[in-house]
């Protein structure tokens, strides 16, 4: 199941888009990673809605969020793992000239297992410069930083005194 959906105005673009999908692992994991491990049942939901905003002919900004949930069907004895990715993102975008653009964004990303074994939140920021030449020939340049902060839990066991060649 696919929905696109975009709302136009005269300063204002809003687009909501959503996907709904029942699959193989054998396709879907062949197409989006290269490899096969497991072949099983996989549900997916994606859901994005946008908004644009035109301050003035020079200036515009644009506001992202992205949600993706993966859940596999009998996932026992295999690699595979349930997941939820939600990502959001705020930018600004400057017209410089009829050949010049340049970007500002902040994005903020949450990946998270279910059962909850790893969690990862990554900060970012990242400005670009793009260019015409000509009709043809473009070129790009984007520079950014980002932070990840993630936590792993295990139910293994932990050592509580000094490590050494690998004994507690």
């Amino acid at each position: 199941l696919t929905l696109r959906s975009r709302y136009e105005s005269e300063r204002d673009l809003l687009a909501l888009n959503v996907d709904a999908i029942r699959d193989s692992t054998l396709v879907s994991e062949l197409l989006e990673t290269g490899v096969v491990e497991e072949r099983r049942q996989r549900n997916r939901l994606s859901v994005n809605p946008s908004w644009t905003r035109a301050l003035s002919e020079v200036i515009t900004l644009t506001a992202n969020y992205a949600y993706s949930s993966v859940n596999y069907a009998d996932t026992a004895g295999t690699n595979l793992i349930d997941y939820t990715d939600q990502n959001a993102s705020i930018g600004a975008t400057w017209k410089l000239s009829e050949y010049d653009l340049a970007n500002v964004t902040g994005y903020y990303d949450r990946y998270e297992t279910r059962p909850a074994q790893l969690k990862a939140d990554t900060y970012g920021i990242q400005a670009a410069y793009e260019r015409d030449f000509s009709e043809t020939l473009h070129a790009a340049l984007s520079l950014g930083v980002r932070q990840t902060h993630s936590t792993l839990t295990s139910q293994g066991l932990v050592c509580e005194g000094t490590l050494v060649f690998g004994f507690c």
